[in-house]
């Protein structure tokens, strides 16, 4: 009986700390039998299937791609001479959410329901829709937590103008779309609505939070991103005006921010808007920025001038994960970039003083 972890086919950190297989291999170095799936170091009875030759064969349970923690999902199917044949089907909190129909060319065929690459607890995104010659076609429908929140429609036919469309050749992106942010979940219900043209965005597209317009950005007819600038060799010159969250780069296209910015934080989301508003000078952060929440000034501190972006003076800092019901900030000094002196950890019921060494 052997253990196998092919780090080729681990794709998050989960997977890497937990997942692992366990079954035989024959005089022909290639699996056979009956092989097995470890999570965290306990058997998951009901997942795993038989291999003939190093090929899947029969019935197999097996986890989805992203599988984790927290998106504990698998699919349900039969292998056919490592091919996978017939009907399909995804199963999360033991219900079948999803799935569809592989035909004898083990193509994707008729009315699928598919699971977003992020597809998790927090973030339960689907797409229904239909497959003819292993391509999509037809209206596809957009679902979050089982709840409708846009549709495209993929091409065979011209489709009235408002929806999503392939073209006839090569599946190419054309006519308006609702496209879904790759982090989109419960507190973070942004989409992106625009055109295509030929597989590229034009025009003007808007970013929607929980389907109010918090900004947008252009793009040129070559699907080159254009910020009111001009888009240089895959960087963003000239000015970013986003409603929200903006600034400058150089004008050599290099990419490089400068002056005033507008920044959102890493996880901005409602119930988190937290943003950062300060200058660049040469893409290092100077002088003084300030800390924002729902447009109210809650923190901030001052950088050297010097451009080495290094943290002087007094600052107040915000927690990680800093929203509403956690609202806790740190105020202390810096030197030289590193904390020193007494810190306090305060909120509107919480006041606990920190040392650091100078």
């Amino acid at each position: 009986m052997y253990s196998d972890q092919n780090p080729n086919l681990l794709n998050n950190y989960d997977q890497i700390k937990y997942l692992k297989f366990e079954g035989q291999y024959g005089l022909d170095c290639k699996k056979f039998g009956k092989w097995k799936t470890i999570w965290n170091g306990e058997f998951l009875k009901e997942l795993g299937g038989y291999y003939q030759t190093g090929l899947k064969q029969g019935l197999w349970k097996e986890l989805i791609r992203n599988y984790q923690s927290l998106a504990k999902v698998y699919e349900k199917g039969v292998y056919l001479n490592g091919q996978k044949y017939g009907m399909g089907n995804y199963i999360y909190k033991n219900q079948n959410i999803g799935g569809g129909f592989y035909n004898e060319q083990f193509k994707k065929k008729g009315k699928w329901i598919e699971l977003s690459e992020g597809f998790c607890n927090m973030s339960q995104i689907t797409y229904k829709g239909e497959y003819h010659k292993s391509k999509k076609v037809g209206i596809w429908n957009i679902y979050f937590l089982k709840e409708l929140i846009s549709d495209v429609k993929f091409q065979e036919i011209q489709l009235p103008n408002g929806e999503g469309t392939y073209d006839e050749g090569g599946g190419i992106k054309i006519g308006n779309w609702i496209e879904v942010f790759d982090k989109f979940d419960n507190l973070t219900q942004v989409t992106y609505n625009g055109q295509y043209k030929n597989g590229n965005k034009v025009g003007k597209w808007d970013i929607l939070f929980e389907e109010e317009v918090i900004g947008g950005v252009t793009y040129d007819e070559k699907g080159e991103l254009l910020y009111n600038g001009n888009y240089k060799n895959g960087n963003k010159p000239g000015r970013w005006d986003i409603e929200h969250d903006g600034g400058s780069y150089d004008e050599q296209g290099e990419g490089i921010k400068l002056g005033k910015w507008i920044e959102l934080s890493d996880s901005f989301k409602s119930g988190s808007e937290v943003i950062y508003k300060g200058e660049y000078k040469n893409g290092v952060k100077v002088g003084r920025w300030n800390i924002k929440y729902r447009e109210k000034k809650i923190g901030g501190g001052s950088y050297d001038e010097k451009g080495q972006g290094i943290n002087i003076g007094n600052w107040i800092e915000v927690i990680d994960g800093f929203s509403f019901g956690s609202e806790i900030t740190y105020d202390g000094q810096y030197k030289n970039g590193i904390k020193v002196g007494t810190w306090v950890e305060m909120n509107d019921w919480l006041h606990k003083e920190m040392i650091y060494d100078d």
